[in-house]
């Protein structure tokens, strides 16, 4: 009896050394559930512990992570224990949608189910708030929001910033998220992701991190090494060539895959203790890596290894391996238009004019503050288009606009339809051959109303477009392109990467008028040389097509059917020969 008591205050004695020293890390062992109403286990998955602690004393952290690891769960524990104190936390989340069913699915079920979570939300020290969007908490008060509205940021001085699934949201709205912090003594700042591609979203976070990797030691030649998908589970024998370092699972690929070490190759225990080694320990962020080969405690090492040979066969499925299985960013060709892909259409024997009086001329324009324009020519040699560029600047308003078209004869031009619809009507009243364009994602194929002169268009298949030309060598720029220095941070701020809903999609890190620019004018040069407009788009949208309702029979009948709209032949009702 008396050996039980002393083992009781042994526990207790521990449990108060870890709440005084590591209070994130003591809430999670002690109090914290899982949505699933069960404890936290810490035995495979040792290394979060480091997490938890940088957590509780460090301002700036970032983790560049594989899926279902546990860091999520961890952000949960210390944005609480933080409000709880009396901080003014901002979430943020991707999207509305992600916001609420974070909230009400994980963060309500949470507190109800932790005593602790719920008493510390009954005893708010101030006039209660619990919605979805907004909870006092403790001393404090979450703020929960999403990326995609820069409203609700507005108006909130927090002390500690979190980013969820940092590569998921709006990159121009959460990089002026951090000003939030600025009256605040404590300027928390934590980033979150299952990356996408280089130079993007955590990756930033990432690069200008210490870079923590994990490491464990082989117990049996006692070498420290970071767990590496290409050093101690597959080697590389060619190009896009690998194969398994383990020859019994080759054998037989029943048997669970081993890990092995990468100086003695015998098996190593992928949940051993270890550390978190840091190619840059003296800086002010601290990071850390964390992969499915020591962080998914409940997939086997078969279970990966099968996942990945797959992925060699397909850029899309490798590109969602490396992501969240090896939680390292992955750069597909063509995910990004790089100042190298345009200088490869750059020729020094042509010079854009200042005028031009021939014909082919298309127009595209970027409506916001200024309006960004792009000119080029339409010239079709046996049967191949290419589009020399005649003019790139920006003009204040639609009578600007109007110069050009004269100056440069243009037939046909595309200005984008939002957000300054005025300005867009204004031009259209005076060009009689402007369209406007509308985005809209769920479009399955361009829709043409010749009426009210409107093109709509899924956003992501017609940047596309600007790419394909590109990589095809159909742009003819002059040299003078190379310094165009806003032109070419315009065309390569955008980045293509899969979204949550496992499609691919544009997302700006910077203005990208101009690239915009080029898309319309793209979509005019189809107008003008009477090409089928459906050619590339509809071959582009495919495999969303799968994801809605209807087939691509019967949406080109329903367009078909109406009065002036585009068919399988191209576009009617449209005479090439129209000016300004």
């Amino acid at each position: 009896m008396a050996l039980a008591t002393q083992e009781t205050v042994s526990l207790e004695d521990r449990e108060e050394e870890l709440r005084r020293t590591n209070h994130k890390l003591y809430l999670a062992i002690c109090h914290h559930r899982s949505t699933r109403g069960k404890p936290l286990e810490f035995g495979k998955m040792k290394f979060l512990v480091p997490i938890y602690k940088a957590l509780d004393n460090k301002r700036e952290l970032c983790v560049q992570k594989s899926v279902q690891c546990g860091v999520s769960e961890a952000l949960v524990v210390s944005h609480l224990e933080e409000a709880a104190k009396g901080l003014a936390i901002l979430y943020v989340l991707p999207k509305t949608d992600n916001r609420n069913s974070f909230v009400q699915t994980r963060i309500n079920r949470m507190i109800k189910s932790v005593p602790l979570y719920e008493k510390l939300l009954q005893s708010a020290s101030v006039a209660k708030a619990d919605s979805v969007m907004l909870k006092h908490y403790g001393r404090g008060i979450i703020k929960y929001v999403a990326s995609n509205s820069w409203a609700d940021f507005k108006e909130f001085p927090a002390d500690a910033l979190y980013l969820d699934e940092k590569d998921q949201m709006d990159q121009v709205v959460i990089s002026m998220a951090p000003d939030r912090l600025q009256s605040s003594e404590h300027r928390l700042y934590r980033a979150v992701a299952n990356p996408t591609v280089e130079e993007f979203g955590i990756d930033v976070d990432w690069r200008e991190s210490t870079q923590g990797e994990w490491n464990i030691r082989c117990e049996s030649c006692r070498t420290w090494q970071t767990l590496d998908w290409f050093e101690n589970v597959v080697e590389t024998v060619g190009t896009n060539d690998f194969r398994s370092r383990d020859k019994e699972w080759v054998k037989d690929p029943t048997n669970e895959h081993g890990v092995f070490c990468v100086r003695c190759g015998k098996p190593l225990d992928r949940f051993a203790a270890g550390k978190y080694v840091h190619a840059h320990p003296n800086r002010k962020k601290v990071g850390f890596r964390i992969n499915q080969i020591f962080g998914a405690r409940h997939i086997p090492m078969s279970e990966i290894v099968e996942a990945f040979f797959r992925a060699t066969k397909n850029q899309t499925d490798l590109q969602l391996f490396y992501n969240s299985r090896l939680g390292i960013p992955f750069t597909a060709k063509g995910s990004k238009i790089t100042r190298g892909d345009i200088f490869s259409c750059t020729t020094a024997e042509y010079q854009a004019p200042d005028n031009f009086e021939g014909t082919g001329a298309v127009l595209g324009a970027d409506v916001g503050k200024v309006i960004h324009v792009a000119i080029r020519r339409v010239v079709t040699t046996k049967g191949n288009p290419n589009y020399p560029l005649l003019y790139l600047g920006k003009v204040r308003d639609e009578n600007g606009l109007l110069r050009l078209a004269r100056r440069f004869n243009v037939k046909f031009g595309v200005i984008d339809a939002l957000p300054e619809t005025r300005t867009v009507q204004r031009a259209q009243a005076i060009m009689s051959s402007l369209y406007a364009a509308y985005y809209n994602d769920s479009a399955r194929y361009p829709r043409l109303d010749k009426q009210n002169k409107a093109i709509t268009i899924d956003r992501t298949v017609s940047l596309d477009r600007v790419r394909e030309a590109i990589d095809a060598k159909q742009y003819i720029n002059p040299e003078a392109i190379k310094n165009a220095k806003e032109y070419l941070d315009h065309m390569s701020s955008s980045v293509r990467v899969l979204d949550d809903k496992g499609r691919f999609v544009w997302r700006e890190t910077g203005a990208d008028h101009y690239l915009h620019s080029e898309a319309y004018c793209l979509m005019a040069a189809d107008m003008l040389a009477s090409r089928n407009i459906f050619q590339f788009y509809e071959e582009e949208s495919e495999e969303r097509e799968e994801q809605r309702g209807k087939t691509r029979d019967e949406v080109l009948g329903e367009i078909g059917e109406r009065e002036g709209g585009p068919t399988r032949q191209g576009i009617t009702g449209i005479n090439a020969g129209d000016t300004w």
